[in-house]
């Protein structure tokens, strides 16, 4: 292979033609595996596929090659974003705005990074610079009006957003943000944009993926949850690899065999002294910002949001992009030095998300598979496990965008798969580890939400009630049950239907899900 043959998988890349550029950048990495250019060039094609891990492996590799090239940094840092590595994205977008500080796309990244990390103050600053080098750009336009509306400037940020929408009315990212934010004046004329939008052939899949999903959204205001799951289901395959159930139940095995009463008896000296931490566990779209925001209404517990420092550490012991032997064989091997060092730095997160607090929230709530680290590090914490009504779980996820390595939501079959090995998990945890755990049904919480959270409260030992300045707990109920379930009650029942003939799947070694609705 030459250098005409990377020249021919670059222009093929250019052309978005990946399947064509993957062979031969494959052979010639083979050939030369700290090639910057054709692990720059494997990277994006990773990307095109949403396999975020392995394109972060490519462009790291290319990175310690080509420490002085802007774009390199800047698709690593873009990467490092989709893989939920927030804080070192933002420090990979600094330094490809450190080389080039008039590139719009590095300062782009810049701001998306802040943005993500929380600092939309920082992300305005860098969002406005790449602005000045590319005015007429949409895709900027309207990463700066996310920014102005998350400093609370909602006129600037819809006058932002609709200049956005003026200048890229086919901007996949624009329309998005549009229809989130209510810019169109009927469902029906949103719906015919993102159908546009959708046609494409340019479009990267799991942008199509989100467009589609959008337009289902859409669907369920208008009282047709047919056309909405119609939209959920159309192009799942583009979003999300591929599923293995065989590989999944292994996973529940290993977990089982690894992580006996024996292996804590044995490590109970790495344990800390530190109450501080409350882990809220579970599923995604099970309630867990809901549960913060209602708990964070005491002045003792502050919120620290989904901290992903555990989740990175899981990613170093497995060593890919799934939970595989050598995460269980780290998990035996690792030392009591490690161990601590583990636990210092995660109270150093939670000292720079507030240190005078008494308690933070930590609402990562996929850590569950993490949980025999979390329970010997942190004995004394608030372990809180928030579960939903099965069905609900299922349409709830199915009708959600989650990060490509979410690929358990691939389709229903897999969705179903993971929902009932996720509760065979915490079933187990629940027998093994040496902590309590509170169960919190989200059905319940919606109920009585004062109740629950007083209940949560008083088994922390915490006394007194809400700061009276925060929301009343029945306004942020209604404000998380907009983002959680459908529009609509039909298309919320209609979700359940759509699983129904999958309630099977859910059966444990326990029995069938119990239905919670």
């Amino acid at each position: 292979m030459t250098s005409d043959a990377l020249e021919q998988a670059i222009t093929f890349i250019e052309d978005r033609d990946y399947a064509a550029a993957e062979p031969l950048l494959l052979k010639l990495h083979e050939a030369d595996p700290s090639n910057a250019r054709v692990n720059y060039a494997l990277g994006l094609v990773a990307m095109a596929a949403n396999e975020f891990a392995m394109a972060l492996g490519f462009l790291e590799m290319a990175a310690r090659v080509a420490t002085q090239q802007p774009f390199v940094f800047t698709a690593l840092s873009e990467t490092l974003l989709k893989v939920g590595d927030t804080a070192n994205a933002v420090e990979t977008a600094r330094r490809a705005v450190s080389m080039a500080p008039s590139s719009a796309s590095a300062q782009q990244a810049l701001g998306e990074a802040y943005l993500a990390d929380g600092r939309p103050v920082m992300a305005r600053a860098a969002l406005t610079e790449a602005l000045k080098q590319a005015p007429d750009n949409a895709a900027i336009l309207t990463r700066l009006s996310q920014a102005e509306r998350a400093l609370g400037e909602k006129e600037a940020a819809d006058l932002r957003l609709k200049a956005a929408l003026e200048t890229g009315p086919n901007e996949p990212e624009t329309l998005l943000e549009a229809v989130g934010q209510g810019l169109f004046t009927d469902t029906g004329s949103a719906r015919a944009a993102l159908e546009k939008a959708m046609e494409s052939a340019a479009l990267p899949g799991e942008t199509r993926f989100r467009l589609s999903m959008a337009a289902g959204h859409l669907a369920e205001r208008e009282e047709d949850p047919e056309a909405a799951f119609a939209h959920y289901g159309k192009y799942r395959a583009l979003a999300y690899p591929p599923y293995e159930k065989k590989r999944r139940s292994w996973q529940i095995d290993a977990y089982r065999q690894t992580f006996t009463r024996e292996y804590f008896m044995e490590r109970f000296s790495v344990a800390t002294q530190n109450a501080r931490p409350v882990f809220i566990l579970g599923l995604p779209s099970s309630g867990a910002a809901l549960l913060e925001d209602l708990l964070t209404r005491h002045r003792k517990l502050t919120a620290g949001g989904e901290v992903p420092y555990f989740d990175l550490v899981g990613r170093q012991l497995r060593v890919d992009p799934h939970i595989t032997p050598t995460y269980f064989q780290g998990a035996l091997r690792l030392p009591e030095k490690e161990f601590k060092r583990i636990g210092r730095g995660y109270q150093k997160v939670l000292d720079g998300i507030d240190q005078k607090a008494a308690h933070i929230v930590h609402r990562m709530v996929t850590d569950y598979e993490h949980l025999w680290l979390l329970a010997l590090l942190f004995p004394r914490a608030t372990f809180i496990h928030i579960r939903r009504d099965p069905l609900d779980t299922c349409a709830g996820l199915y009708r959600t965008v989650l990060p490509a390595h979410h690929n358990y939501n691939a389709s229903e079959e897999s969705l179903v798969h993971h929902v009932r090995t996720y509760r065979d998990l915490m079933a187990f945890w629940q027998e093994v580890l040496p902590i309590e755990m509170t169960t919190v049904n989200y059905e319940d919480l919606i109920a009585d939400p004062d109740g629950e959270t007083r209940r949560i409260w008083a088994a922390m030992g915490i006394e007194g009630g809400p700061d009276p300045k925060m929301d009343d707990p029945v306004s942020i109920v209604a404000r998380h049950r907009a983002e959680l379930e459908p529009a609509s009650g039909q298309a919320a029942e209609w979700g359940r239907k759509h699983f129904q003939p999958f309630a099977d799947g859910l059966k444990t070694a326990a029995g069938p899900a119990k239905v919670l609705h």
